[in-house]
């Protein structure tokens, strides 16, 4: 089975998902990437020993933007070059000689954790006195440097594409990935990092909420960070999007008479003791359900045996009240048209020289696939504040606040279609996540980096009939309350009988150092270090004090990593 890699690289945050199906092992990725080449006389075909190399500005939406500090290098002897600590993105690269006519590369794409390679043949000034603009500048087919299959998607090129509105949308657009699962992996097999930060849910290993978006800036999908550069003005974007509501499908509502299985057939009351067609060899509705004993002692008792037809018929009459009572919604005319909506903002710039600013929020509100007394609703905010000290010292702090409200339809919403107030379960799920990241160059082939991120996840489910110490038995014990499935498929009477209350808040602390060993190796070393505190407290199977059982524990579990990697 092989591994499978996603980054994601945002104006705002970076995310990384990493699908193993073996090891639980999280290994932090970059944030930043790395740019080197060599630099020749074009004549002589020699290398240039001391050639300048500059990055000389970042294009941001089609412009042109000066970089607050400059990165640059050197070349030696071979004539060659690096340049570390990239954040991603797209460069205008220059390099100059003395003697020599200077040469630019611009758009410039640098990936995290990848090297993109820019080499340069400059001219002697008496051939050519005029700086060469290169504007057709592309990166190689083949990276060297990559072990597996990678996609990448820069969002500015997939946001206009119809149905591209999430991380999900972004990653389906791989022929092999189907609701975030690789080739067939199963929920649990991913892991997903926010800056460096793992947003995975602890207790069931899922993610526990998706980035904005507009936040970010590329997407990575490999098979097998958090950037701040933000440039020097502040820009601000709105959008908002909306569709009709209720009508998921393009059938309309599935209320009408004219969507229902059987409806029509079923107001002949003789036609309930035809055969099902779905069940070969029986009727639509069994005489016997329901009314009493048909075949026990006494004889006497209703109905009789054996029945006559207008007996059966007398039967078929009950049930199919019964069947109209509980879909008594038919033809159901919905009083609410407020459409679905999705609101995205975002805005960011600098609040003085060195400190940077970064939000985004949004916020989406649907209705379930039938109407429920409420609305789903998903609410996200990101701010990311970026201190650049000095050339060498850069300081972050990013907060992430999540909140996802859902009506548990699951995919057989049949069941609960005409039971929808009481028997839905209402599942909240509430996250945050805080992170504060220090960035040091000790020299420009050396780098160091240092990150704190906590996750806290909250998460409430149950339905609103039962109360505290309650059971399901209580209502349909001794009452009209029962779980009833009419020969339409459509099922009242069965609520879901689980509770759940979770909390689960993840430290994770790590460390790494980045260094150019030489021309042909670039080091890295790192630790990682995660302490959970688990908090559990389900009610499961509550329908009858024999079913029921009570899942309460806390556990305080941690685990470690170290690695190197040429």
């Amino acid at each position: 089975m092989g591994s499978y890699m996603i980054k994601t690289v945002q104006s705002l945050v970076s995310i990384l998902l990493i699908s193993f199906l073996v090891f639980n092992i999280q290994i932090h990725a970059g944030e930043t990437g790395k740019i080197s080449g060599q630099v020749l006389d074009n004549i002589t075909n020699e290398a240039l020993i001391g050639a300048n190399i500059i990055i000389a500005s970042k294009w941001v939406d089609g412009n042109e933007q000066p970089l607050q500090y400059t990165y640059g290098a050197s070349t030696d002897i071979e004539g060659k070059y690096f340049i570390l600590n990239v954040p991603p993105g797209l460069y205008t690269v220059k390099a100059s000689y003395i003697g020599f006519s200077a040469k630019t590369v611009i758009k410039v794409s640098v990936d995290v954790d990848k090297t993109t390679s820019v080499d340069f043949d400059l001219s002697p000034e008496d051939i050519t006195t005029e700086e060469v603009l290169v504007t057709a500048y592309s990166a190689k087919t083949v990276e060297p440097d990559v072990t597996a299959t990678k996609q990448v998607y820069n969002i500015r090129d997939v946001e206009n594409i119809a149905g591209v509105n999430s991380i999900t949308d972004i990653l389906e657009l791989q022929a092999d990935v189907v609701d975030d699962h690789f080739r067939g992996g199963r929920v649990g097999e991913s892991l997903y990092l926010v800056s460096g930060g793992s947003i995975n849910n602890p207790l069931n290993n899922s993610r526990a909420f998706s980035p904005i978006v507009l936040g970010l800036e590329q997407v990575e999908v490999f098979t097998s960070g958090f950037s701040a550069e933000y440039g020097d003005v502040w820009s601000t974007r709105i959008e908002a999007t909306g569709i009709p509501s209720y009508y998921k499908t393009w059938a309309g509502s599935p209320y009408s008479a004219d969507n229902l299985y059987f409806y029509d057939m079923l107001w002949d009351t003789e036609a309930w003791l035809q055969e099902n067609p779905t069940q070969p060899g029986r009727s639509l509705f069994d005489a016997g359900f329901g009314f009493g004993p048909l075949y026990l002692p006494p004889r006497n008792t209703w109905p009789p045996d054996p029945l006559t037809l207008a007996d059966s018929l007398h039967i078929a009459k009950l049930g199919q009240t019964a069947w109209y009572q509980a879909i008594r919604d038919v033809g159901l005319e919905y009083a609410d048209m407020t459409p679905d909506y999705t609101v995205r903002f975002t805005t960011s710039g600098p609040i003085f020289k060195d400190l940077k600013f970064f939000m985004a929020a949004e916020q989406t509100v649907e209705s379930a696939v039938v109407p429920t007394p409420d609305k789903n609703v998903e609410r996200q905010l990101m701010s990311n504040f970026t201190h650049q000290f000095d050339k060498s010292n850069k300081f972050s702090f990013r907060f992430i606040y999540d909140y996802q409200f859902e009506n548990i339809l699951n995919s057989n919403w049949l069941r609960w279609m005409f039971d929808r107030t009481f028997s839905v379960s209402k599942s909240t799920q509430r996250s945050l996540q805080y992170g504060f990241g220090w960035n040091y160059i000790f020299n420009p082939s050396t780098v160091f980096d240092v990150k704190l991120n906590v996750l806290d996840v909250y998460t409430k489910e149950r339905i609103d009939l039962l109360r505290d110490n309650q059971f399901i038995e209580n209502y349909s014990s001794g009452t009209n309350w029962v779980d009833y499935t009419g020969p339409s498929g459509h099922r009242v009477g069965r609520p879901n009988d689980d509770i759940v209350n979770e909390n689960a808040l993840t430290y994770d602390f790590h460390a790494s150092i980045l260094s150019q060993f030489n021309s042909n190796n670039l080091v890295k070393a790192g630790l990682q270090f995660m302490y959970y505190q688990l908090e559990v407290n389900n009610d499961l199977n509550v329908s009858d004090p024999g079913s029921y059982s009570k899942v309460n524990y806390s556990a305080y579990p941690y685990e470690g990593a170290f690695y190197i990697q040429d």
